[in-house]
């Protein structure tokens, strides 16, 4: 029967996934204990996925088709503007969900200060590692902690829908660190609970976002700078860390006074580092077409 007010929408976003979308919403319906609904998201899959979703007939799990593929964060939003549960969690469709995941997660939600719940999630490859680690500390503090790199696998993360919808969710212009993003804007106004066990396994694929170390990542940690560091006044030497990476990849991508920008910035927020600084500004490598035209 289908859940008629269930406790967890579960959002999974899917995009030419079909040889492990099924895995993934499998290990999600397979969760014991919890009333759940699962939305997936079709973000213009080309390949299998209609026909893999068909096998999956689950009366808890609903499917919203989108004709043109506008992204994670888009496509997490939509399928959390029709969720119904209280509580929001996100999975990725290739990864997988250990049983009992929402089973260890659910309990911190009795506290009402609590607004998110993470866990630890082993990242699959070359070599297992688990990640990431678990804050143990007030609220404030994890915010400021955050500020300093993302905490937060989003296949672990559970968070009441109210606080999500408060927040405006998933910002669609990040081309990537969307999910870092929405954690910073959400650790201002809850507390975080963190489960210390492995309850995600992710396995990255050859095409996967979180592979991409070229101009998608940059654009995003460029538009990351430019939202958050405004409100970074009291982390000087946060904001010259994040500038002076940002300056070094815009002058690898060719944009050399734009890069050198960013480095000059950053030398003023924190000088007390100038010595590495100078160091990394003058061994950066700058492309042949970032330098001067001969006359």
């Amino acid at each position: 029967m289908a859940i008629v007010d269930p406790q967890v929408s579960v959002v999974i976003p899917t995009r030419n996934r079909a040889r492990t979308l099924e895995r993934s919403v499998r290990s999600v319906l397979d969760q014991e204990g919890v009333a759940l609904e699962v939305i997936v998201v079709d973000d213009g899959s080309t390949d299998d996925t209609p026909t893999v979703l068909s096998r999956l007939a689950d009366s808890r799990l609903r499917v919203v088709h989108r004709s043109l593929g506008h992204g994670a964060a888009a496509a997490r939003n939509a399928g959390a503007a029709v969720a119904r549960g209280e509580l929001l969690a996100f999975q990725d469709s290739d990864d997988a969900w250990r049983p009992g995941k929402l089973a260890q997660q659910l309990p911190a939600f009795r506290d009402p200060r609590v607004g998110m719940a993470y866990s630890r999630a082993l990242l699959h490859g070359r070599r297992k590692a688990p990640f990431p680690p678990i804050a143990r500390l007030p609220s404030g503090a994890l915010h400021a902690l955050l500020l300093r790199g993302n905490l937060f696998c989003t296949p672990t993360v559970v968070v009441r829908r109210r606080l999500f919808e408060d927040a405006g969710g998933f910002d669609p212009a990040f081309p990537q660190l969307e999910d870092w993003d929405l954690w910073v804007r959400l650790s201002r106004s809850c507390r975080v609970a963190g489960v210390d066990n492995l309850l995600v396994d992710v396995y990255p694929q050859d095409d996967s976002l979180s592979r991409d170390r070229g101009a998608t990542i940059d654009q995003g940690l460029e538009r990351f700078v430019a939202v958050h560091l405004p409100g970074w006044r009291a982390f000087d030497r946060t904001r010259a860390r994040w500038k002076s990476d940002l300056g070094f990849r815009l002058i690898r991508q060719g944009r050399v006074a734009a890069g050198r920008r960013q480095l000059r910035q950053a030398f003023l927020s924190w000088p007390f580092g100038v010595q590495s600084f100078v160091r990394g500004y003058l061994d950066i490598p700058v492309p042949a077409e970032g330098l001067p035209k001969k006359a």
